[in-house]
């Protein structure tokens, strides 16, 4: 069509690599927040009528971190644009995927999540990852404010058939335990001091050459304490149950265990 026509159309390619994080929050302050680090590239599909496009955009990045505790292998985040003319939208939705991600000290594989911001609310519309030989499931959403860390999080994570002798940590070594465990972890209240509550169960779980049978954890608190309220198990012919808190900052703990019917040669062997 005529270059002064609204109908004129276009499909039209922008590429940009190895752009620093830095080069987003110049146009989006919000970015900084999230302290990245790490080199991005940036693809930009314009395509329709050139008087209100359709834009495709996709992110890249072989290795990010945020926030100094994440960080994220090849990772792909794509949305799309509507209205380009009416600039960034508040509403969004984005799909990320990653090969790997370390989070909380424990590394993921095969990372999807699917995300829709409305106003201040970003909703998980699905989430899935692989954690050793399980899967893990999460959902819910968080309400934005300023600064980040009054952001409000309702947001739970379940794991499934959860191997946790394959379950490796940040720096390379594997829990020293064996077992599989499935349960559900609950974060609510503030980014800056979440409330989180844990449920779990096991058919056993061994560490140190010692086995219990039927465990379960129930535990919840914020990031100053931590509440045992049943961490409990059955030990050969007896049993064993563990509650109390664990303060975290700094760190002590003040905790009560009860057994029953324990044989004690398998306990105090692990002190020779």
């Amino acid at each position: 069509s005529h270059p002064s026509s609204d109908k004129r159309t276009g499909d039209l390619l922008f590429l940009a690599s190895n752009l620093d994080p830095a080069f987003f929050a110049s146009f989006y302050p919000p970015v900084s927040d999230y302290r990245l680090k790490g080199e991005l590239s940036l693809t930009a599909r314009v395509k329709g009528l050139l008087s209100r496009p359709t834009v495709h955009i996709s992110l890249n990045s072989r290795n990010l971190s945020l926030m100094e505790n994440y960080r994220i292998r090849n990772l792909k985040a794509e949305t799309d644009i509507t209205d380009l003319k009416a600039g960034l939208p508040s509403d969004l939705r984005l799909d990320v995927s990653a090969d790997s991600a370390m989070l909380a000290g424990t590394s993921i594989q095969t990372l999807k999540v699917e995300l829709e911001k409305k106003g201040k609310v970003i909703t998980v519309r699905q989430g899935s990852a692989a954690l050793g030989e399980g899967t893990l499931t999460a959902g819910g959403n968080v309400t934005l404010e300023d600064p980040t860390d009054k952001s409000a999080l309702n947001l739970a994570l379940k794991g499934q058939n959860i191997g946790l002798e394959k379950v490796v940590l940040a720096d390379g070594t594997k829990l020293p335990l064996a077992g599989v465990i499935t349960g559900e972890v609950v974060a609510t209240g503030s980014v800056k001091d979440p409330r989180i509550s844990v449920n779990a169960t096991a058919p056993f779980v061994a560490a140190a050459g010692l086995k219990a049978d039927g465990v379960k954890v129930k535990v919840s608190g914020n990031t100053s304490v931590m509440k045992i309220e049943d961490l409990s198990g059955k030990v050969g012919s007896g049993s064993l149950s563990i509650t109390g808190d664990i303060h975290l900052d700094p760190f002590a703990s003040e905790l009560t265990v009860h057994g029953k019917e324990l044989e004690l040669n398998p306990l105090l062997s692990r002190f020779e």
